[in-house]
């Protein structure tokens, strides 16, 4: 019982759901979407950023960031709050793909609801450096208006 309890403090000072079944896997995953108009609809209409992440399935540093980076708590609360998660694959999405080919792969960019980039970086992010990232974009965003 009291390692039960133990987990559960941990969880809820985390921001994720302790149930009867365990952890909420809604709470510890990122929820990607695919790439579409009615996503930049959506982000215009809820005040949100758009976070593309470039990815592939033959990416040694793609498969990295989903086990460290796209993991950690702090990450997905930021993104939570603030963006709407798209990832475009290279097996997948291969137009796309080809559309930002030159960014290479692990690659972000940030857009707004109308599309516009305004940021993007390439290569593998650890977690600290991507909170970084995505807290300063929507502090610059917010100030920009």
């Amino acid at each position: 019982r009291a390692l039960a309890f133990v987990v559960t403090v941990f969880l809820v000072a985390c921001g994720l759901d302790a149930g009867a079944e365990g952890v909420n896997q809604k709470e510890t995953e990122i929820r990607w979407q695919r790439w579409s108009p009615e996503l930049f609809r959506q982000a215009k209409k809820e005040n949100r950023l758009v976070l593309v992440d470039f990815a592939a399935d033959w990416c040694h540093f793609c498969n990295k960031m989903d086990q460290t980076t796209w993991q950690d708590p702090e990450v997905l609360a930021a993104i939570k709050a603030d963006y709407i998660p798209v990832r475009v694959q290279d097996e997948i999405d291969t137009a796309l793909a080809e559309k930002y080919r030159r960014y290479g792969r692990p690659a972000i960019a940030i857009l707004d609801g109308d599309g516009k980039e305004i940021f993007k970086k390439r290569g593998y992010q650890e977690p600290r450096q991507m909170l970084w990232t995505l807290q300063g974009v929507v502090q610059d965003a917010s100030e920009n208006k």
